[in-house]
């Protein structure tokens, strides 16, 4: 039997939630799990459920209602954030929501300043797939590491959301010409495109970069594209 909430604990419950609301807000941590521009929205969810909490409890000394059982559902995420702390999805999500063929954009013109262009991965892969503007071009891509079952080379990743960690896809490189690091490891590849040359559009298959050097570097702030 599940035991119900007095109302006094409910407050406590909301407020806790407030705090995990504004803790993902004031820190880089909501990153791993929405989008940058959620930080405001959080923010103030996390002032209304402290607003709320407080009036839950003002009124516990007027009442003895209570509040339902699902009530203490509202400890997941107290629970999840402060004792869990999930990470941002990694190699398991890259290799299960990896987009085949990238969409097809109108890209503004490549940047030729510097030795080499960086570039998001997922921009590569529409680019390598659509167009030829990849062609005798040094490219710079950041993504973490993943190992394809019987393949050549191995796969630079890099994940992308609209909103929240749901709706995230993958975007996938091959690498050639370097060894493979560690699986998950972040690195910074410069490289340039492998033209397949089948005249296609888009081409098929996954775009392939042929390695000039591989760095490792942290997890970015933003680990999603």
């Amino acid at each position: 039997m599940v035991v119900a909430v007095i109302l006094r604990t409910q407050g406590v419950v909301l407020a806790l939630t407030g705090g995990v609301c504004a803790r993902l807000a004031l820190t880089d941590a909501h990153l791993r799990y929405v989008n940058g521009w959620m930080r405001w929205p959080l923010l103030i969810t996390a002032v209304v459920l402290v607003l709320l909490a407080v009036r839950v409890v003002l009124l516990a000394g007027r009442t003895e209602d209570r509040a339902p059982a699902a009530s203490w559902l509202l400890l997941v995420p107290v629970v999840a954030v402060f004792v869990i702390s999930p990470p941002a999805l990694g190699a398991y999500t890259a290799e299960r929501s990896a987009v085949a063929v990238a969409a097809e954009q109108d890209w503004e013109q490549v940047d030729d300043d510097g030795p080499a262009t960086r570039m998001k991965v997922g921009e590569f892969q529409s680019r390598a797939q659509w167009d030829d503007t990849l062609a005798g071009r040094t490219v710079e891509l950041v993504g973490f590491v993943t190992q394809p079952e019987g393949g050549e080379g191995w796969v630079l990743n890099r994940l992308s959301m609209s909103c929240c960690a749901a709706d995230t896809v993958g975007y996938q490189v091959r690498v050639e010409g370097a060894p493979a690091p560690t699986t998950e490891s972040w690195v910074r590849l410069t490289g340039t495109w492998v033209d397949p040359s089948t005249g296609e559009r888009p081409r098929p298959g996954m775009p392939v970069v042929e390695a000039l050097d591989v760095v490792g570097v942290p997890e970015p702030r933003e680990p999603y594209e």
